[in-house]
């Protein structure tokens, strides 16, 4: 399911809208391309802005995109998006890449002393990555993560700890870790280069 002309939707810079929001229209949809009216003052964007856009309608289809352009037709903010990645539809989890990179994650602990921990990924998707982590990271935090694609490629991201695989605990310690992302800070593009997309109707 993928977003249409006229469709009122809720465009973020964090998926939980922490940081602002603002609602918009989608104008125009081509490919992966949107242009989207941002309602009222809108928000701050600049060319490669991730953006996250959630529709107003139906609530379980959303998407991360790039921001390439943002322009001014008289009071009202256009934004053309592009690289758009819907994270999947109804339930279902956005398609997965099984793939084996190293991964880092700067975190809190309960006292609120700065950690990291480091691991190796499992698969990722458009809207997260299943890991498993030489530390164990409690279920609800937030992390700041860092994918290592080598060739001096990075994805960092702020992602939430959404779930704990039970029976993986290894020697050390660690357990598979689900983390879904919350917002996308550098490397974007890379990462919609190895997830695969999600079919769209």
């Amino acid at each position: 399911m993928s977003f249409t002309a006229s469709e009122e939707v809720i465009v973020a810079v964090n998926k939980n809208g922490s940081s602002g929001s603002c609602t918009g229209v989608i104008i125009q949809k081509e490919d992966d391309r949107l242009q989207v009216a941002l309602r009222g003052a809108g928000l701050v964007l600049r060319h490669g802005s991730l953006i996250h856009l959630k529709s107003c309608g139906s609530p379980k289809v959303t998407a991360w995109g790039s921001v390439q352009h943002v322009g001014l037709a008289g009071d009202v903010k256009l934004v053309q998006v592009s690289s758009v990645r819907y994270e999947g539809q109804n339930n279902a989890r956005a398609a997965r890449c099984a793939i084996d990179l190293q991964i880092s994650a700067n975190y809190c602990d309960r006292d609120q002393n700065g950690k990291k921990t480091f691991g190796q990924t499992i698969n990722i998707s458009v809207s997260g990555v299943l890991a498993r982590f030489k530390t164990t990271l409690s279920e609800g935090i937030s992390v700041q993560m860092v994918l290592h694609l080598g060739a001096e490629k990075e994805v960092e991201a702020i992602a939430r700890v959404v779930r704990i695989v039970q029976g993986t605990e290894s020697a050390s310690g660690g357990y598979e870790v689900g983390l879904e992302f919350e917002r996308f800070i550098r490397g974007y593009e890379h990462l919609i280069r190895m997830a695969p997309p999600v079919a769209q109707p």
